[in-house]
């Protein structure tokens, strides 16, 4: 007997993003795998959440429903509500500012169908919008790593946002609740717990637009949430961040986001500890000796590191993109 068909419960959590949440459940009404639900959760917002969540889907087939919290609780303990309330097979994330492709559900229920049951997290690569409008093609997230999931996210977010995946509801019931308590690297944090129930399958094609990148409202604009968060993330799984070679990792993205606030010391004594987990890491090296040499000189540092990484990183995912459409066209 051949495995059913996916059932996706589409979470979206809201809050105070009525001018937006609507262009993401067109894209979750324009997809050609439709749902089995969709599921909204308004945590607590002022603004005109619910009515631009019924005009939306007045006219739809999918079911749809909006959960309400009286107070914001925050965006995980949103998802949380709507997957206590999920009965789909799979539950697939959508924060309420980012953007579907067509067959970004149809590309997830091939690929859940050909893995079977061997994998519980399916997700894809995805684009960036900057906030001028403009799209990041140097963003690592554009194609899949090359190497095993469940180590690799002990170094580094390798998966991305909550947007790009679907996760299986019986590994959510495993993993148990997401995580309230934290600042920020709230996905990092679920993806760590899964890795430790079962494999990741991703798709390598871009079937997320991630919107507002870099936008104020994001917690990835908040330095201090940004390193609560990572701090937390460390404290919280740090044997399987340690077997996975991912302290020094950790250790030099904390010092990046310390000199954002900036508090030098503490980014000092961070790039202090990556270099002694990866002597051989020259650029940790080298921000280590810039941050004695104050902020300016450190940005100015950090800001050349990023426009090698760029030049280097936008040549190969246009050579990426140049084989995908030739292996299209063949």
């Amino acid at each position: 007997m051949g495995q059913a068909p996916p059932r996706f419960s589409v979470v979206i959590p809201v809050y105070q993003r009525a001018h937006v949440v609507g262009r993401a459940l067109r894209s979750v009404l324009a997809q050609t795998w439709l749902p089995a639900e969709i599921l909204v959760v308004d945590d607590g917002s002022t603004d005109a959440v619910e009515a631009v969540v019924h005009e939306a889907t007045a006219e739809a087939s999918v079911p749809t429903r909006v959960l309400r919290h009286e107070t914001n609780r925050g965006a995980n303990a949103a998802r949380n509500t709507c997957i206590e309330a999920a009965s789909g097979s799979w539950v697939s994330f959508l924060d309420s500012d980012d953007v579907w492709h067509r067959d970004r559900l149809a590309r997830h229920a091939d690929a859940i169908q050909s893995a079977g049951d061997s994998a519980g997290v399916i997700y894809s690569a995805f684009e960036i919008i900057r906030t001028d409008g403009s799209i990041d093609d140097t963003s690592p997230y554009q194609s899949c790593v090359r190497e095993q999931v469940s180590v690799a996210v002990g170094r580094r977010n390798v998966v991305g946002t909550f947007s790009t995946a679907s996760v299986r509801a019986d590994v959510l019931r495993r993993v148990g609740p997401l995580d309230e308590s934290l600042s920020s690297c709230q996905d990092w944090d679920l993806w760590i717990r899964c890795a430790q129930h079962t494999s990741f399958h991703c798709i390598d094609e871009k079937l997320l637009t991630y919107t507002g990148g870099y936008a104020g409202d994001r917690i990835t604009a908040r330095p201090d949430s940004v390193r609560e968060g990572h701090e937390a993330l460390l404290h919280k799984h740090r044997a399987f961040i340690r077997a996975a070679g991912g302290e020094g990792h950790l250790f030099h993205r904390l010092g990046d986001v310390c000199m954002r606030v900036p508090e030098v010391e503490a980014a000092r004594r961070y790039f202090g500890w990556a270099v002694r987990e990866n002597p051989l890491r020259v650029r940790w090296w080298l921000k280590w000796l810039a941050s004695w040499c104050g902020v300016r000189t450190f940005r100015r540092l950090r800001n050349a590191l990023r426009r090698l990484r760029r030049t280097r990183l936008g040549d190969l995912n246009r050579s990426a993109d140049a084989r995908l459409q030739a292996r299209d066209t063949s």
